[in-house]
């Protein structure tokens, strides 16, 4: 809001049908940030920057609307591939334990049971009650696999493995997950589409077994 009195700024998400986003607190009509797990919505994102771009510079039109129907076609056959790719993984096995709640739109669009150790926000710390109760979790369905997150430290999922330790089971990391940041340049994750399949990919994995 501040710097839209100096330049164009554009919020990527204000097209997205406000039924289609998570509540945090109805009250205040504060939504879940994470939106572009879910690869519907990123669609609404990646038409409103085309939108922004070919008004700010119509000059570009052609080029604009050409890359867009491009970038839309490969995020479409992502969404279909991501998609078979969930499905292998047995149903009592869906269920994606990671660092923090970032997974929410993520767990809604392939049908599985996300819980964050740590709230909406990075900041936030984890009770020892919901660290016993996810911990219970594991061992009572037999989980094979919990994740890090590149932008969570992993005192508090090791705190986990060492729970179901405790109790003569295992649970194994499964691998690092991309929530808040792409990877940098050079890694799998560099960009969008990248981090989506490596994210599924090592979920997939972990999580078949």
């Amino acid at each position: 809001e501040q710097l839209s009195s100096t330049q164009t700024t554009i919020a990527v998400t204000q097209d997205i049908p406000r039924t289609k986003l998570l509540a945090i607190d109805t009250h205040q009509q504060i939504f879940d940030p994470h939106v572009w797990f879910d690869i519907n919505l990123w669609i609404y994102a990646v038409n409103t920057i085309s939108k922004t771009l070919i008004q700010k510079f119509p000059a570009h039109k052609k080029l604009y609307k050409k890359n867009t129907k491009k970038y839309l076609q490969k995020l479409r056959r992502l969404l279909k591939e991501t998609h078979q790719l969930m499905q292998t993984i047995p149903q009592k096995n869906r269920l994606v334990i990671t660092g923090h709640d970032a997974f929410s739109y993520f767990g809604r669009l392939y049908d599985c049971k996300v819980i964050g150790l740590q709230g909406i926000s990075t900041e936030s710390a984890p009770g020892a009650y919901d660290v016993q109760k996810i911990i219970q979790l594991i061992c009572d369905r037999n989980i094979p696999a919990i994740f890090i997150e590149t932008s969570i430290p992993i005192k508090n999922i090791v705190a986990i493995q060492e729970g179901v330790a405790a109790q003569n089971k295992f649970v194994a990391c499964g691998g690092q997950l991309y929530s808040d940041a792409l990877g940098p340049v050079g890694s799998a994750g560099e960009n969008y589409i990248g981090m989506i399949t490596t994210n599924v990919q090592t979920i997939a994995q972990a999580l078949q077994k």
